[in-house]
């Protein structure tokens, strides 16, 4: 849709949303939507680049992101390289496993972009996402009841909630 224009925020790669370096920080509060003055704005659309080379190191941010429950698009990128170490991800597989739209690119050389930004100008028909991995019932619900309790007096999202519960760094 050529009439579609985006405001696109990058920020520093990371492997998770533990927040342990400056650039995590800064990564982790932008996917979250947390502002400088605690303002919390989440974004329309969040797209995770994978490297598709070590893919079971990436899909752990995309898991964490996914936990945010905003509409998310996984992009499977360096494909050529993992091809070369006999590496073959089916994006449709994946995208059907993840819940959510997945696009092979190899950025470098400008493939798949264009299928990216096809997608992405759809962004308001792809679903939020939901959280991947489940903690288990008496944590789900200790964190749903939480989330109820604390967002009335400071507006909490999945991610923030559960990094304090189980991270020794606290939140953001």
């Amino acid at each position: 849709r050529p009439d579609v224009r985006f405001e696109i925020i990058d920020v520093p790669g990371c492997y998770s949303l533990s927040a342990l370096s400056p650039d995590e920080f800064i990564a982790t509060r932008a996917i979250i939507g947390r502002s400088d003055d605690g303002v919390l704005t989440p974004p329309d659309l969040i797209v995770v680049t994978l490297d598709a080379s070590i893919l079971a190191r990436s899909l752990y941010l995309l898991a964490q992101v996914a936990d945010a429950g905003r509409p998310m698009i996984a992009v499977l990128n360096l494909v050529d390289v993992a091809e070369s170490k006999g590496i073959r991800v089916n994006p449709r597989k994946l995208s059907a496993r993840l819940g959510m739209p997945v696009v092979s690119t190899v950025a470098s050389k400008g493939r798949g972009i264009e299928k990216l930004r096809e997608v992405i100008s759809r962004y308001d028909t792809i679903p939020s996402a939901e959280p991947i991995f489940s903690l288990g019932p008496t944590v789900e619900t200790f964190i749903t009841e939480e989330l109820e309790t604390v967002s009335s007096v400071h507006p909490q999202t999945r991610p923030e909630l559960i990094r304090a519960v189980f991270d020794r760094h606290g939140l953001a």
